[in-house]
C-alpha cells in the first residue's frame, strides 16, 4: 500500500492508463481495481486486473506500462482470450 502514499508514482501509472486505448480488443470491458493478492479474474467478457500489480517504467520514464514484465497492452490481449 506505499505505493498510495506515493503520488509520484501513482501519477506514473494512472496517467498512461487514462491514455490506453483498447478499442481493438473486441468485445468486453477490461476494468482496474486495487485487488488484494489476485492478478486478474475474468468474468464473462470481462477482465478485472489489479492495479497494484502494474507497474511504470521507473528508468527510463516513458508512459510505458507492464505487468509480469509484458506491455500492458500485449497482457490484456494475452489474457482476455
Amino acid at each position: 500500500m506505499w505505493m498510495l502514499e506515493d503520488m509520484d508514482y501513482m501519477n506514473m501509472v494512472i496517467d498512461p492508463l487514462k491514455k490506453l486505448s483498447l478499442e481493438d480488443l473486441g468485445e468486453g470491458e477490461v476494468v482496474f481495481l486495487p485487488l488484494h493478492l489476485d492478478l486478474f479474474y475474468k468474468k464473462g467478457n470481462n477482465i478485472y486486473i489489479n492495479f497494484f500489480m502494474i507497474k511504470p517504467d521507473l528508468y527510463n520514464e516513458t508512459d510505458k506500462l507492464t505487468i509480469e514484465d509484458i506491455e500492458i497492452k500485449e497482457w490484456i490481449k494475452k489474457n482476455m482470450g
